[in-house]
């Protein structure tokens, strides 16, 4: 028996993380904290490999406002509290 053909519709495209920042027009640095702030889709994990959904990636530019795409460096929970402990050690 042969397989069903796929149709267009069923296979989604993986994007790579510098298509992604092609994409989105920002930096590694500023994806990592979107994701770990939680306002941009998390990637899905191939082994070691990590890829992205074009279609979430295409979602999340159309549904978030330009300004504010912006996270500011601490707005990641934890991260402004090991800065201050690193700064109080070295003291």
């Amino acid at each position: 028996m042969a397989a069903k053909p796929l149709r267009k519709e069923d296979m989604t495209r993986w994007l790579t993380l510098d298509e992604v920042l092609a994409h989105v027009g920002k930096s590694s640095n500023t994806l990592n904290r979107w994701i770990l702030a939680g306002t941009f889709p998390k990637p899905h994990y191939f082994g070691l490999t990590r890829r992205w959904s074009a279609q979430e990636v295409e979602d999340w530019c159309q549904n978030t406002p330009t300004d504010s795409r912006d996270v500011p460096h601490n707005a990641v929970a934890g991260r402004a509290g090991r800065a201050r402990s690193r700064a109080d050690a070295a003291a």
